[in-house]
Parts: structure tokens; sequence; C-alpha cells
């Protein structure tokens, strides 16, 4: 029996077809949900252990492609509608 990992949030620097803004990713096995600091539009990108990559918008699904650049600590997803880069979660340094 799998164990699901806890949800993980944190603020950074998302971008959607080049333009950066702040945003506050929640992490879990399955998505990241983003919530986009400039309009607070709340925007869940799915990425299941089996089943459809999507994108979740405005109660809209759109399917997706998903990759991980690791050179860049980036999580991307492809649409119709463009490219997405979601930030990794910096470790927490030790004290």
């Amino acid at each position: 029996m799998a164990v699901a990992r806890p949800i993980i949030g944190f603020h950074g620097t998302c971008t959607f077809n080049g333009v950066s803004e702040a945003c506050f990713v929640r992490e879990d096995t399955e998505s990241f949900e983003v919530t986009y600091a400039s309009d607070n539009k709340r925007v869940i990108y799915w990425k299941p252990a089996s089943g459809e990559i999507s994108v979740e918008s405005d109660g809209k699904v759109f399917p997706a492609t998903w990759q991980v650049d690791r050179n860049r600590d980036l999580t991307i997803f492809r649409t119709k509608n463009g490219v997405t880069e979601i930030p990794h979660r910096k470790p927490s340094k030790a004290r």
C-alpha cells in the first residue's frame, strides 16, 4: 500500500510563456496547485502516476505534457496555450 506524501507549500516565481510572476505552490505526489499573486488565480497541474497529464484552470481541463529540468530546478508543463515553469522547493538551510 502506497503512502501519500504530505502536501508541501512554498513561495516562488512561476513563469508562463516567458513572463514571470510571484506564486504560491502546493505540491503533493500527483499535482502542483499554483496560486498566482497578481490575480489570486488558482491553477492545478496534474501529473498522476497513471492517467492523463493535464492542467485545470477556470473549471476547464487541458491536456498537457510535463518534464523536470533538474539543471534549472523546474517542473515544466506544456499545453496548446503555452509553457508553464514551476520552481522546485528549495531545501531549508540548517541553522
